[in-house]
């Protein structure tokens, strides 16, 4: 290996000197830039644990796992053994100086890139779970990014491999504490007690969880030590999860990672069909689909507005409810004549829009400024909670809301319904010609593709 690679800057060193990693130059491959991670053992038997390492992670070839390149194991003149395993060059180094760095800054992700890194790192395990090879810890530090920002998991020194996964097997005890699945918590504590080390257990599904602690720990830009301890851990964990709110869509698949029973848990093969399908999905639009169908729900009494006559339903999405010309003059006439976010006058309505009619009188020029008005309410938009008028703060019922989301089919409303792609706040009411969407605030913006014909249309 010393005629192959030449060694150079030493990046990394572990307190006790017995771990160093160099920047390094591979000669046969022009001069590419490499790792290489030089390791003493005291014994052959150390020194064989870091050869499986290798061994697992050189026969895993995909995009999101750390290619090795060579490996070699040696002598040293002290008695003990020297192995060195020449790496991919990882240049933004390890994911924990990612999530620290936006922790300072304040930067979170945004839903799309945290369900395209879970997406990266699952269609990895799902990959080596197909091997027959489990990494068995999964945490920030173990997780790398390339020159180009392309997550990859690397150190695979506490992998297993197995050739029949259908069998149960006994297993060292392995892993972070914070990042150690339930059961391998209760274990550990087991070993601080009695020095038990054999573990029976699920290991796909222990890091099916370290990845879903590690999720939250993007989510929240916390360190979730609220995890560490199993006491009242499913009361925490639905806590802290349920601090996620601004992403729907992570928050769903966290609650199917972070299950403290290991067979409820999701399985890599169903969370990264799950994942898959988050993308280029539209919250409103899952909300559509999952939304009943008209005659599931009952015909309620309503009065008109203005005389207080009953109404037969279904009731009209595009008008006041009142029972007549004459009354809703009226209504105009007392102050029910502007859109309750954007001021829109209820006569100057595009034909185009999508108006929306609450109970109370008041009306929304369409559903972006519906839902930009449910989302300010509840910091950010949920289906659960119990939103009111923001002008006469009456209650809006659920099937008010109901019928809006169901009712929404058209193109338009799917067009309106993407947020803004600069300020990611709130839903974007103009379209640019890049397709692309921006709200008021922002109309005049340089849209960030950067293309000449981004522009509003």
């Amino acid at each position: 290996m010393s005629d192959r690679f030449l060694k150079g800057l030493m990046l990394y060193s572990s307190p006790d000197g017995c771990v160093k990693v160099h920047r390094g130059l591979d000669l046969s491959n022009s001069r590419q830039s490499v790792a290489l991670k030089y390791q003493l053992h005291s014994s052959l038997a150390e020194a064989n644990l870091t050869l499986r390492e290798a061994f697992n992670q050189a026969r895993l070839s995909h995009p999101n796992i750390c290619r090795i390149i060579n490996c070699e194991m040696r002598e040293m003149v002290s008695g003990g053994m020297e192995t060195v395993l020449a790496m991919e060059m990882m240049e933004e180094g390890d994911f924990m100086r990612e999530i620290e760095r936006r922790t300072r800054e304040r930067e979170k992700w945004t839903e799309e890139e945290i369900v395209e890194i879970l997406e990266k790192v699952t269609s990895a395990l799902v990959f080596a779970q197909e091997k027959g090879v489990c990494h068995r810890d999964i945490k920030p530090q173990n997780l790398f990014l390339s020159r180009e920002s392309t997550v990859k998991i690397g150190d695979f020194g506490s992998s297993a491999s197995f050739t029949d996964l259908s069998l149960p097997s006994i297993f060292s005890l392995q892993g972070s504490p914070f990042f150690m699945s339930p059961e391998l918590k209760s274990h550990y504590i087991e070993y601080m007690r009695e020095g038990k080390t054999q573990i029976r257990h699920d290991p796909f599904k222990s890091d099916m969880y370290s990845l879903g602690v590690m999720g939250l720990f993007m989510a929240r830009l916390k360190h979730p030590v609220e995890l560490g301890s199993l006491n009242k851990l499913a009361k925490k964990t639905c806590k802290l999860v349920q601090e996620c709110g601004e992403y729907p869509k992570v928050q769903k698949i966290l609650s199917k990672m972070l299950e403290i029973d290991p067979k409820s848990r999701i399985s890599f093969t169903d969370s990264l069909k799950m994942l898959k399908s988050f993308k280029n999905r539209n919250d409103l639009e899952e909300i559509i689909e999952t939304t009943p169908d008209s005659n599931q729900f009952p015909a309620v009494s309503r009065p008109c507005l203005v005389c207080k006559q009953p109404l037969t339903p279904p009731f009209p999405l595009n008008s006041a409810l009142v029972c007549s010309s004459a009354c809703e003059k009226r209504l105009k006439a007392t102050g029910y004549c502007k859109c309750l976010a954007c001021d829109v006058i209820r006569d100057h309505i595009p034909k185009a829009a999508l108006p929306i009619a609450l109970p109370c009188g008041h009306f929304f020029h369409d559903l972006a400024c519906l839902y930009r008005d449910l989302e300010v309410q509840s910091e950010g938009f949920r289906k659960k909670v119990a939103y009111k008028c923001s002008n006469c703060k009456k209650n809006i019922p659920t099937e008010t809301l109901e019928e809006a989301f169901r009712g929404a089919n058209s193109g338009y409303f799917r067009r309106n319904m993407r947020k803004c792609e600069i300020c990611r706040e709130i839903p974007g009411i103009f379209v640019l010609s890049c397709k692309h969407t921006c709200c008021p605030k922002c109309e005049f913006s340089v849209c960030p593709c950067a293309q000449s014909a981004c522009v509003l249309s």
